[in-house]
């Protein structure tokens, strides 16, 4: 249904903010605070950081997102997320999304349902809600 990128974002003193084409290494260097994260997800991050020197440190698991998003802007964690839960913390400046990186994961929302049936109006008009509201997060 919809694919939007997971950008790397921290508090706007952090010290890889700033720097340009961010390394797997430079990521690896701090600790990161995630949500629990699906199995196709975690093969496209360990896939990402396979050939870094330091493996990549998740130091904070958590589907507390406010949580996750406090620890970020009081420390020196990262933490990776799609656009559309990262963009108010951003917009009012608690959070920056770090420059361009090696690191950026693809977040996909998808829906399950039977191929040899038809899609009731009520699922298609609810499908085509979920769709909509995520355009407008762009």
């Amino acid at each position: 249904m919809f694919e939007e990128p997971m950008p790397i974002a921290s508090r706007p003193a952090h010290p890889l903010q700033g720097v340009q084409a961010l390394s797997l290494k430079d990521i690896a260097a701090y600790p990161l605070s995630l949500p629990e994260i699906p199995s196709d997800l975690q093969a496209q991050i360990a896939a990402m950081g396979g050939t870094s020197e330091e493996p990549l440190r998740t130091t904070l698991t958590t589907d507390q997102y406010d949580m996750i998003m406090d620890v970020v802007q009081n420390g020196n964690m990262l933490t990776c997320a799609p656009r559309h839960l990262l963009r108010l913390y951003v917009e009012d400046g608690r959070l920056r999304v770090l420059s361009q990186s090696a690191l950026q994961p693809v977040w996909r929302a998808s829906a399950a349902y039977r191929p040899v049936s038809a899609l009731s109006p009520a699922s298609s008009a609810l499908l085509e809600m979920i769709q909509s509201w995520f355009a407008q997060q762009l």
